[in-house]
């Protein structure tokens, strides 16, 4: 008997916290989202940080599996405007922004031969970036490749 009402009770309870009730939203919840395709899988977060210091500002994704990163080398904000070539090697140059994608847990980065550019603009006093498709190789193995494109934005 005791069994029971310990599991009735617990049923309740599980059912009033499955009950739809009004919320007001968090400031998550108001994020924009990134968007990026890694050859035929896409994805989309709004799991996406910033981190400004003096000298770099970087803006990333969360997660381990699949993830983005960028890092712009100067300080205090986000760029809003512009071009920036992608890096091919770690870099001081302030016009030149590092990117880098984890796909299925592997580092990838840009192409040594690719000339493409990530484009900055301001949407809503927001960064937004474009990056058309891309090559990128694997970190540790060279002979591996992906093509990634996608528009990442200022949470």
């Amino acid at each position: 008997m005791k069994k029971t009402a310990i599991i009735s009770g617990f049923l309740a309870t599980l059912f009033f916290l499955s009950c739809h009730r009004d919320k007001k939203p968090t400031p998550e919840d108001n994020r924009q989202y990134s968007y990026w395709t890694v050859n035929e899988d896409s994805f989309s977060t709004n799991h996406v940080e910033t981190a400004i210091g003096k000298a770099r500002v970087d803006l990333y994704s969360e997660g381990f599996v699949n993830r983005f990163s960028m890092t712009f080398n100067f300080g205090y904000e986000l760029p809003k405007n512009g071009s920036f070539p992608l890096a091919k090697v770690p870099t001081d140059d302030p016009n030149i922004v590092g990117i880098g994608f984890y796909y299925n847990t592997v580092h990838y980065i840009p192409s040594p031969s690719s000339n493409s550019v990530l484009s900055a603009a301001s949407i809503n006093n927001k960064a937004r970036y474009t990056l058309p498709p891309t090559w990128f190789i694997n970190y540790d193995n060279h002979s591996d490749s992906v093509l990634i494109s996608g528009t990442f934005n200022e949470p």
